[in-house]
């Protein structure tokens, strides 16, 4: 560890490995001794010191990019959704609803045009709405971590956006309170949880102005591979049933 550092020393350890041609590997079983603070201030502000240490590993392994994946559909999803999402009219969200509708259609006319193969419309339309949506947690994922407090401004100042902005960061928030499973009521989860994140992204910000570079806040976008993609059923459906023709057609 560089004892230099006093926090994000795990995780240049981390980095350093891996530049090295290390790969790292989780183990449940191991065990470590380590100090929680569990009252209200020593606990964030413990937060807010972890968020100062992104600009110095940020400084340190310039070659390690923040990277956000997005896919051009979702792009055109959102911005067919956001006008009527932010005006509240059902007839300005009619665009969206039938981009949503006719995607599947459009993904199962490619496959048979393309391989000769035919899913169940039911199947592409599931995995079509879970890409969205895990397009949507990224994207609320983001902001809440790095721009809650300016969604809390413009919230304020614009209140016609302020359902669409509070939409935003409740979705992350309760992403992560079904993982958890914590014994806390909604309400007082989604408080601690929205709290923790505006200490932290105070962190990013001193840490960032501390050593006079904001690239913390560079992301490099990046299409979602076909190696993630790979992994979703119906995709593993479809490569199952062409490799399955192409066989018998040999």
């Amino acid at each position: 560890l560089d004892e230099n550092l006093k926090v994000g020393e795990d995780v240049d350890l981390c980095w350093r490995l891996m530049s090295m041609g290390y790969r790292l590997a989780y183990i449940p079983k191991g065990r470590v001794q380590h100090k929680h603070r569990n009252r209200f201030f020593t606990a964030f502000l413990r937060r807010f010191d972890y968020g100062t240490s992104e600009a110095v590993l940020s400084k340190k392994h310039p070659h390690v990019l923040k990277r956000f994946p997005w896919h051009w559909e979702g792009i055109l999803l959102l911005l067919l959704m956001v006008p009527g999402l932010t005006m509240w009219s059902i007839v300005s969200l009619i665009p969206g609803l039938s981009f949503l509708l006719v995607e599947p259609f459009y993904k199962q006319m490619r496959l048979k045009r393309s391989f000769d193969i035919v899913l169940p419309l039911c199947d592409i339309f599931a995995a079509t709405v879970k890409r969205h949506l895990i397009f949507v947690y990224y994207i609320s994922h983001h902001i809440t971590r790095y721009y809650l407090f300016l969604v809390i401004i413009f919230s304020i100042l614009i209140p016609r956006v302020a359902p669409l902005l509070m939409g935003l960061v409740i979705v992350p928030a309760i992403v992560v309170f079904f993982q958890k499973k914590p014994r806390l009521r909604f309400p007082v989860f989604a408080f601690f949880y929205w709290t923790e994140q505006l200490f932290y992204q105070s962190g990013v910000f001193w840490g960032c102005f501390k050593q006079c570079s904001f690239r913390p806040y560079r992301v490099s976008l990046e299409q979602t591979s076909s190696r993630n993609q790979n992994r979703h059923p119906v995709r593993k459906k479809f490569m199952a049933l062409f490799l399955k023709r192409r066989e018998a057609s040999s």
